[in-house]
């Protein structure tokens, strides 16, 4: 968070849906306990349940269910004690991914079940919302006869507001253009710029440094960096 705190989420049914690690926990090395353990009560059960998060400009805390089909707002006012807490609002998407907010406040959600990037407006996020503003699909060729898009897993925003995701099937970094993160239903755009990562990498979660390079996880045991004159 904003505070460098570290928020974790659970993937089974062993511990709590999130944890909370205070920024001086990472001071040294050894095991740590998390200082607030949160549930949420609209998570069914399923695995995997908690899984991506991000906050909002306001504090608030969203989380992504890929099994739940779900994307959750957790206020902020209910985050600083363990415990059980209810949504603000519930976003409904297929098998949702990674998350990422821009500069004006929209959410975008990389849709694992249909490889779209699904963007809901502010407008849209004080209330239970079961359809995205658009549905922005990337082209994997520019010849106009072939539709196949690349398929959404995580989501980061770049200095310059290009939206970038990786495609874990195809072990390929894709930007979109902040120029063609508008518009309004379904939307097939060109992609600007594709990075492919050797075969032997996992793409996972990834983030941005301040100069532009981009983190990931790599093969086993390994983390990888793309400086910004490779992208």
């Amino acid at each position: 968070d904003q505070r460098g705190n570290v928020w974790a989420a659970q993937g089974t049914l062993a511990a709590s849906a999130l944890n909370f690690y205070a920024a001086s926990d990472f001071a040294s090395s050894g095991a740590r306990t998390p200082s607030v353990k949160l549930n949420v009560s609209a998570l069914s059960g399923c695995i995997p349940g908690a899984g991506a998060l991000a906050f909002d400009a306001q504090g608030n805390l969203w989380l992504a269910s890929l099994c739940d089909n779900a994307v959750y707002k957790l206020s902020r006012d209910l985050l600083g004690a363990s415990g059980t807490i209810n949504p603000l609002a519930k976003l409904t998407v297929p098998s949702p991914g990674g998350l990422a907010f821009d500069a004006t406040g929209r959410l975008f959600v990389a849709s694992k079940g249909d490889g779209r990037v699904y963007r809901f407006d502010a407008s849209q996020l004080n209330a239970d919302a079961t359809e995205p503003a658009a549905k922005l699909g990337v082209r994997v060729s520019t010849d106009s006869a072939n539709t196949t898009i690349f398929s959404a897993s995580w989501l980061a925003f770049d200095s310059h507001g290009a939206l970038w995701f990786n495609d874990f099937g195809a072990n390929t970094y894709v930007s979109i253009p902040s120029a063609s993160l508008n518009g309004t239903g379904s939307i097939d755009v060109q992609p600007g710029a594709t990075v492919l990562i050797d075969v032997a990498a996992l793409l996972e979660n990834f983030a941005f440094d301040e100069q532009g390079g981009l983190w990931s996880g790599a093969s086993s045991g390994k983390v990888m960096r793309l400086s910004a004159a490779q992208l």
